[in-house]
Parts: structure tokens; C-alpha cells; sequence
């Protein structure tokens, strides 16, 4: 249920996929059950439509648009296609691309928009989840490689089914479907601070993990860049957000779908090492925080940087986040002045409208002063 479940997340979560598996494995037949159930359980029964597109035998301007002269501006329009009028008129749905691993040079160009931002013709569908199928390029009819530009956008699962599951649908069960999670709506805000602070945390420490361009001949697979680690940090929010364990394989696999297995297994290392307390605690109990905090260095300024990062969020409640957050940070200034200064910085340069600098804070800019290296208008 792996690759189910991460289809799930990501469609919800509204993020490009690129289903990778040999033929006949039921890509298309799980997405359209699936589709159809997230219509129902999800939406309530309201139009979730989806669009299939074969790429390979599309033509670009099935995306791009047609060129059509506009009189009025002597200028050119490009209108959208009639194929994706059922998700112009939902605003939402999802729209895939099969065989797109045997699409030619110019519908790939055209596709890398639609990945990006969903934009076709005139018209952009911000809402509708674009999701591709390809099989290997080695067993591929015309089959080709990606481009690195193409290989960086979309989350990568490596498609495959249960055999269980199979054996339940042909029975007459909804196999691969029966059960998958439904994703809360406001996962950003609940779990992107989190898990873009652990990203931001362990590529400050690995600087060179943060852009591993791979050889063109090896670009058929994700690999890591800012962008891609920016999206990983979105699609492992979702994940968590739908209710699995950070040693999960769901987990594993949202950061391994945009930088490749190798990085996800050592960022994976370093968050296990880290061992970081959640911030919301620490938040929830400012007083008592000093005690959770880890007394190794790195880890204790890792911890105090998700602190920060979590109070800053907009939130409701957000001035007295970020009051909690000064809050615990002042024992550690006064015992460890160098282990709050990088989290100092993040609060001290994104105060709250109606939020009052502590006094504890002007420490932090003093040292930073004498440093020459404070910006912060405290």
C-alpha cells in the first residue's frame, strides 16, 4: 500500500507525481479507483474530475494552448484545449499524463509548465494535481531519458503493487483503494514549519548536499537541488500531517521521491541522530522547556532553531508563540550564549505586528553587534 498511499498524500497535497513502473502494474487503474474514491470521501461527492492525456501522442499545443489573434490587442492568445475543459470548469481535479516516458522533445517542453505551475494556454489551474506515468526507458516504446530540468520537478514513485491488494480487487474488493489517508487541509500550517526547519537545518550542516547535479546520462531519476528539497520539505509535511510515524516508509519515501534515495537516507541519519524534541512542547511549556533541551551542542541549536522556526508561523496565537520562543531561550543565553544566537536571529528578524522585543532579546543583539554580524533593528 506504499505507492497508494504516497499517490494519495501528493494528489491531496496538490504536488506533481511521476509514476515510474514496468508495464501492466496498474498505474492508471489504481489512479482512476483512486481519484474516484477521494471524489467521494474527500469532496463529498462533488466534481473531482479526471482528465487523461496519452503524451505521447498529444501535441503540445493540447497544453500549451492554441495561438488564436486577439484584434483588439493585435496580439496573440493561447487558448486552452477543449480535452481539459472539465477541470477549467471544476478549478480542481487532477489531469494525467500517460506514456510519458514516450512523448517527444517538444511535448516534454510543453509539460515541464504544466508540472511547474499548471499553467495551460491563458489559463492557470493552481488546484488540479498533475500526475505522469512512465515505464522504464530501457523497456519504453520510444522510450527516452529525462532532461535534469525534467527529472527535478515531479515526486518520483517507483511504482508497484501488492500482491494482496491485487488478489482483493480481483475478488471484487477495491484492492490498492480500500483504505488510504485523507490528508487535513491545513497540513501546511500545521507541519511545514516543522519539516522545512529540519530541511534548512541539516543543509546548513551539509552544504553540500544542498545541489548534486547528477550526469545527463543519469538524469532519469530525482536528485537533489533547492527546489527539489524545497518540495521534499512539502510532500514530508503532508506525509505527516496524514497520521505516519517519521520512521515510516511513507515518510522515507517523500523525501526519497525528490532527492533520490542516498540523500534521503542521510538526512534521515541526521534527524535520528538529532533526536529533537517536538517545539510545540517546548512551546506549550516555556518554563520547563530548559530541561528538553539536548545538552550536545549541535543538537541543542538544532532544537532551539526549530523553536524558532515553529513560533514564527501565522498562526492565531502568534505573538505569544514568539514571546514562548524568547522565553526559552533565556536561560540558554545566559548559560550558552553561541547556542542561541542562530535562532535569536530567525525571532529578531520576524517579529510579530503587536509583538514588544523582551529584554532578553537585546542580548542576543549585542553579542550579534560585537560580532558584527546583527542586522536586527531591536
Amino acid at each position: 500500500m506504499l505507492c497508494t498511499n504516497l499517490l494519495a498524500i501528493s494528489i491531496q497535497a496538490n504536488i506533481s507525481t511521476l509514476l515510474v513502473g514496468d508495464p501492466g502494474v496498474g498505474k492508471t487503474a489504481i489512479l482512476e479507483a483512486l481519484v474516484e474514491q477521494l471524489q467521494e470521501k474527500k469532496y463529498g461527492g462533488k466534481d473531482f474530475p479526471l482528465v487523461i492525456t496519452n503524451a505521447a501522442q498529444a501535441m503540445p499545443e493540447d497544453l500549451g494552448g492554441a495561438q488564436v489573434p486577439n484584434h483588439e490587442t493585435r496580439t496573440m492568445d493561447a487558448y486552452s484545449m477543449g480535452a481539459i475543459k472539465a477541470l477549467i470548469k471544476a478549478g480542481r481535479g487532477v489531469h494525467f499524463l500517460d506514456e510519458y516516458g514516450s512523448c517527444g522533445p517538444q511535448m516534454r517542453a510543453a509539460c515541464l509548465s504544466v508540472f511547474e505551475g499548471r499553467v495551460y494556454g491563458d489559463v492557470r489551474l493552481s488546484n488540479v494535481c498533475v500526475v505522469a506515468a512512465m515505464n522504464p526507458p530501457s523497456i519504453a516504446t520510444n522510450g527516452q531519458d529525462m532532461s535534469l530540468p525534467e527529472s527535478n520537478r515531479p515526486f518520483w514513485i517507483e511504482w508497484a503493487v501488492d500482491d494482496s491488494a491485487w488478489f482483493d480487487y480481483l475478488l471484487g474488493g477495491k484492492g490498492a483503494v480500500s483504505t488510504f489517508p485523507i490528508l487535513p487541509d491545513d497540513f501546511e500550517k500545521t507541519h511545514l514549519p516543522k519539516t522545512r526547519s529540519l530541511v534548512a537545518m541539516y543543509l546548513k550542516r551539509n552544504p553540500k548536499s544542498i545541489h548534486v547535479q547528477p550526469p545527463p546520462e543519469k538524469a532519469t531519476s530525482p536528485w537533489p537541488s533547492r527546489r527539489s528539497w524545497t518540495n521534499a520539505a512539502k510532500m514530508f509535511a503532508a506525509v505527516l500531517a496524514a497520521g505516519f510515524a517519521i520512521e515510516s516508509d511513507e515518510v522515507h519515501g517523500a523525501v526519497k521521491g525528490f532527492v533520490g534515495q542516498s540523500h534521503a537516507d542521510e538526512f534521515f541519519r541526521w534527524v535520528k541522530d538529532m533526536d529533537l524534541p517536538d517545539p510545540e512542547a517546548l512551546l506549550a511549556s516555556p518554563k520547563n522547556a530548559f530541561g528538553m533541551i539536548p545538552n550536545k551542542h549541535d543538537r541543542a541549536i538544532a532544537c532551539l532553531e526549530s523553536v524558532a522556526a515553529a513560533a514564527i508561523e501565522d498562526r492565531p496565537n502568534k505573538v505569544n508563540r514568539w514571546a514562548a520562543a524568547w522565553e526559552i531561550l533565556e536561560p540558554v543565553i545566559n548559560s550558552h550564549q553561541d547556542r542561541a544566537m542562530s535562532a535569536g536571529a530567525i525571532l529578531a528578524t520576524r517579529m510579530p505586528a503587536g509583538a514588544m522585543f523582551p529584554p532578553v532579546a537585546a542580548k542576543i543583539l549585542k553579542v550579534r553587534r560585537d560580532m558584527g554580524i546583527s542586522k536586527a533593528g531591536i
